[in-house]
């Protein structure tokens, strides 16, 4: 009866602090059956915290070896399951020699190594103890546990072995006990004061202090990353003078940095929290993050953030509860990725595993988010882990998906542009510089807060390619969804961003995207104005785009490349528009022209040209434009038609400009030379002629 009244109240309502101490003695007793002694263990759910004695006497009840291995092995399963709760871990700490003789254990070993990897400092990795765990992999092979720990040792002391890690990121210790921590969580949440709320941004000590007393279920349920703590400030928040004056010869634990001041001033001594996750909560802790050089710290940050990702998401059905938690998470990585500027390899690779069994729906707008943010690689290596999961949802999907879907790769463009072009072209001069000097190995790397090994890849031919497919995708859901207004704006943006990299992001080549040539007739027959302003700015952009690489490159700046291949091209289109908008006459076969060049009679000789259909005053996506201009130029008894604007056609595109249709003001602008006197009445203007090297494409348009 006693024991099932234990297990009851375990849980429901869990169990006291001074409980489980005594119960943790009780379980360790040989004159109690074995099987009672594992209820007991297993009873052992906190109300609040675990005090740190009663992990210390499991510990110590385990080197008597009077319990049995099976009581043994399930107090570590239990120390795992609570650690995260542990009130302190200092003296816990300080039995980790000891812990490490349970390694002998072969039952014991996996949950071994994985609080050792928890436990494990600087001070603790040591060459005999190298060598022992080096000992029982080559008796074993190559265990994911025991290559976990030596991941970590590896990290502080590099020379101390020349064992080869894994590039990528693994998750070496799986949780084998996921119903008895969801047991304990759900306890916890059920003690917990419904007005309890946690700040999510611990920004100085005091909001530190706060969210410790907050019951752990609720940051939980709120949020899955661990809170800042320390035991040098339980008491006050204002560290004690004997405090200050032993930190002046020690570490200083991170959670008495108050102020970015506290960082410049202890910038060599400044301890991470023991939680390396814990400082996605805090805005100095990222500042800390990024600017340290201790590799050690962010690759503990990726393999917390690997495990927690892994076990929050790839492996977790969620409920209402795991949802709000789960996006808690992804936000507070997109914040921390736009802070650095820079993807986090360890959301690479879980995206790459994710998106493969993604059914579009769950966390939808910050799953696109991170792919926005990933890190260059070869197209490729992209397009089987990231596009093509994407591009099967894209096909079978609304519209607004689709629109989602453009909109995340239109910024995953920019992302290379702006931030992983640079950040590449460094670490590969830096590489080269370094082979050059005769050294070995890699340099050491101050431009990137993660220095995982990368495959070497072209990063012009990914930009190009990836620009090239997300054009193909456009043109694919404009025809699915026949050419839906929304997504023909996100289309027209996608254009944009592409015209102007070269002059946003000084990228050292222009790549005229096929959808621009595909979709041409498409977006210049939209019937819309807005979309007729943007295909004439979209022009205009890329011409400054061509200039401007040429200036570059005039100005002796070698890794400039040529894109003589897209002059033509871009030339073509930009006749081929002034005809239609300028002119009026854009079925007139013109022979310089590439994408309109036939003539509708050819196909069928009924047909008949319609003439000045798409000329800037009579084309159906301004013609409202059109006739609010004659409405306020002309008398309301004689409005006449809208062919009578061609008369003061530049009047009328400086009406389109107050209007806030600038497009076509500026097309004229920059490609039309108006005429000079009227002698040259009967001499056709120049179309300005986009050039680049030696080569040149003339484009006349009568004015």
């Amino acid at each position: 009866m006693s024991l099932e009244l234990i297990e009851e109240t375990s849980k429901t309502k869990g169990l006291p602090a001074e409980y489980i101490t005594i119960l943790v003695d009780a379980a360790a007793n040989t004159y109690i059956p074995e099987t009672v002694c594992g209820r007991l263990v297993r009873s052992l759910t906190p109300a609040t915290v675990v005090p740190e004695q009663a992990v210390i006497n499991a510990i110590s009840h385990m080197c008597t070896n009077k319990p049995s291995i099976k009581i043994q092995t399930l107090f570590l399963r239990w120390i795992l399951v609570v650690y995260d709760y542990i009130d302190k871990k200092e003296n816990l700490h300080k039995l980790y020699g000891i812990i490490f003789f349970f390694l002998e254990n072969q039952t014991m070993m996996p949950y071994v190594c994985h609080l050792l990897y928890l436990l494990t400092q600087k001070q603790d990795v040591r060459l005999f103890r190298v060598r022992r765990l080096l000992m029982i992999q080559n008796k074993m092979g190559a265990q994911p546990y025991l290559t976990g720990l030596l991941a970590i040792y590896q990290l502080y002391y590099p020379n101390m072995m020349s064992v080869v890690m894994p590039k990528r990121a693994r998750l070496f210790f799986p949780s084998r006990d996921k119903k008895w921590e969801m047991l304990i969580r759900k306890v916890q949440e059920n003690n917990e004061p419904l007005h309890c709320e946690s700040s999510l941004a611990l920004s100085h000590l005091k909001s530190i202090e706060t969210n410790r007393q907050t019951p752990r279920a609720k940051r939980r349920r709120t949020d899955p990353v661990p809170t800042i703590h320390s035991d040098t400030t339980r008491e006050t928040n204002i560290p004690k003078e004997e405090i200050l004056t032993s930190l002046e010869q020690s570490k200083v634990p991170f959670v008495q940095i108050t102020d970015f001041k506290s960082i410049l001033e202890n910038v060599d001594r400044i301890e991470f929290p023991s939680q390396i996750g814990s400082v996605l909560r805090s805005q100095l802790g990222q500042h800390m993050l990024s600017y340290t050089r201790d590799q050690t710290a962010t690759t503990r940050f990726s393999y917390w953030l690997h495990a927690t990702l892994t076990n929050e998401i790839l492996e977790n059905s969620w409920n209402a509860t795991d949802t709000e938690l789960t996006k808690a998470l992804l936000v507070k990585l997109i914040d921390f990725t736009d802070f650095l500027q820079e993807g986090i390899p360890a959301v690479d690779h879980f995206l790459s595993k994710f998106l493969s069994t993604w059914n579009g729906l769950d966390f939808r707008s910050e799953i696109l988010q991170l792919v926005a943010r990933c890190r260059i690689c070869s197209f490729g290596e992209l397009n089987d882990t990231i596009l093509e999961p994407l591009r099967k949802l894209f096909c079978c999907s609304s519209v607004y998906f689709k629109c989602q879907v453009v909109h995340c790769l239109t910024l995953l463009v920019r992302n290379y542009a702006a931030n992983e072009w640079p950040r590449y072209m460094e670490w590969v001069q830096k590489k080269q510089e370094y082979a050059k000097s005769g050294k070995e190995g890699e340099p050491c790397c101050h431009y990137t807060l993660f220095q995982e090994e990368r495959e070497e890849c072209d990063p012009q031919n990914t930009i190009t390619d990836l620009i090239d497919y997300v054009g193909q995708l456009c043109i694919t859901g404009l025809r699915l969804e026949a050419n839906h207004n929304l997504l023909l704006f996100c289309t027209v943006n996608f254009l944009q961003e592409v015209a102007c990299l070269e002059t946003n992001y000084r990228l050292p080549f222009v790549h005229l995207s096929s959808l621009l040539s595909s979709s041409f007739l498409g977006l210049l027959a939209c019937l819309n104005g807005v979309g007729i302003s943007s295909f004439c700015s979209i022009l205009c952009n890329y011409r400054r785009s061509v200039t401007s690489l040429k200036e570059r490159r005039n100005a002796g700046e070698l890794f400039v490349t040529d894109t003589l291949s897209c002059v033509s091209h871009l030339n073509a289109i930009i006749l081929d528009a002034g005809d239609a908008l300028w002119k009026g006459n854009m079925l007139n076969v013109n022979k310089k022209s590439k994408f309109f060049d036939f003539d509708p009679r050819d196909v069928n000789s009924r047909l008949s040209l319609v003439e000045n259909q798409f000329v800037t005053y009579m084309h159906p996506g301004l013609m409202g434009f059109s006739l609010r201009f004659l409405t306020q130029t002309q008398s309301q008894d004689n409005l006449g038609h809208p062919r009578g604007i061609k008369l003061t056609k530049r009047v009328y595109l400086e009406f389109l400009a107050r209007e806030n249709v600038y497009g076509p003001k500026d097309f004229v602008s920059t490609f039309i030379i108006p005429k000079q006197s009227s002698s040259t009445t009967q001499q056709p203007s120049m179309v300005q002629s986009v050039t680049l090297g030696s080569k040149t494409t003339e484009a006349v348009v009568a004015s």
